[in-house]
């Protein structure tokens, strides 16, 4: 049985060879008691990842981001499997840019977490979404949709 991530994951390749979108990545080791901070950026999009771990070792993420439409950018940020217990987790993405709080997933090690609100979907302020006071800690990857802003929507 294939897992939500692994799908998710076998969506946005197929995605990007059908149709040759744009894209950007960068790997990065989570340390455990090293918070830190991670970003990629494609065009004026930037996707800013924050993290605060214990447990395990250290494990190599990727953080992804491509361009899924005309002005509409994915920020993904995972592993297949991670061992790793989150404090806290952070991803802000470009001023002028509003997250689609419905593209966003949660996940730890094939097992959505999005539907549990292991974040609090206030915790999605525009171009800011967060894990909640109440976060449980497991996950192993986040993936967001935002959308770049009208004019009028400012």
């Amino acid at each position: 049985m294939v897992s939500s991530w692994s799908l998710l994951l076998l969506l946005l390749l197929s995605a990007l060879v059908a149709f040759s979108v744009a894209e950007s990545e960068a790997m990065v080791s989570i340390k455990p008691g090293k918070p830190g901070v991670a970003s990629v950026s494609l065009d004026d999009f930037h996707c800013r990842f924050e993290y605060d771990v214990t447990g395990g070792t250290k494990e190599e993420w990727e953080l992804f981001v491509e361009e899924v439409e005309e002005g509409s950018f994915a920020c993904t940020a995972g592993r297949p499997r991670s061992y790793l217990y989150f404090r806290h987790w952070k991803i802000t993405v470009s001023e002028g840019y509003r997250l689609f709080f419905q593209q966003t997933e949660v996940e730890n090690n094939g097992a959505s977490l999005s539907g549990m609100l292991q974040y609090d979907p206030s915790g999605v302020v525009n171009n800011v979404i967060e894990s909640s006071d109440t976060w449980e800690g497991n996950m192993s990857g986040v993936y967001v949709v935002a959308i770049k802003e009208q004019k009028g929507d400012l």
